[in-house]
């Protein structure tokens, strides 16, 4: 029997052999490339959780650094005094502004409450208040505390976000590590 091709049914079955083998990957295949990469990714774990909290201080600094920076520019454009408050026994800091004499958070994303992690260690050094005060204010005419932010991890980097001059922008200082002496 012929086809309308002229093609005899002798050569199909070998075509179709050809397209069996090329279609795709096998069941063992799949299994072994699976294997491959659930060992590299339980090897590779541990170090990556070690990556990610050596970062952590550096990540709460670059938020704290964001604003101070949003506070001095809504101090000026405002008119009006902000603070970034401090509760360092409850690990936490907020912006607020001054309404009528008195200072109120402002209902805005960057008003909320932010926390600070367990496993860091946080210190506020501002010049010219007394150390129960743990705020830094950001005045009408571009003025800012002077004050250092100290952030230290678990493993004793020391991060800081510093404003030495009354005039000058926070920026952010990588101090290194603690003296183990």
């Amino acid at each position: 029997m012929t086809l309308s091709t002229g093609q005899s049914n002798s050569s199909i079955p070998g075509r179709m052999r050809k397209r069996r083998r090329t279609r795709g990957i096998t069941l063992i295949e799949l299994i072994l490339v699976m294997t491959i990469i659930a060992t590299t990714l339980a090897m590779t774990a541990p170090s990556l959780r070690g990556f990610l909290r050596g970062r952590e201080h550096l990540n709460a600094a670059q938020q704290i650094l964001s604003l101070t920076r949003l506070a001095r520019s809504r101090a000026i454009t405002e008119a009006r005094r902000y603070r970034m408050n401090f509760d360092l026994e409850a690990r936490e800091y907020w912006l607020t502004a001054e309404e009528v004499g008195s200072f109120k958070k402002f209902a805005e994303e960057q008003g909320r409450v932010f926390s600070i992690s367990s496993r860091i260690t946080t210190e506020l050094m501002v010049a010219d208040l007394d150390s129960s005060d743990e705020y830094v204010q950001f005045y009408p005419n571009g003025r800012t505390d002077v004050a250092t932010i100290r952030l230290t991890d678990s493993g004793g980097d020391i991060v800081e976000i510093v404003c030495e001059s009354p005039h000058e922008i926070f920026r952010i200082e990588n101090s290194g590590k603690i003296d183990a002496d």
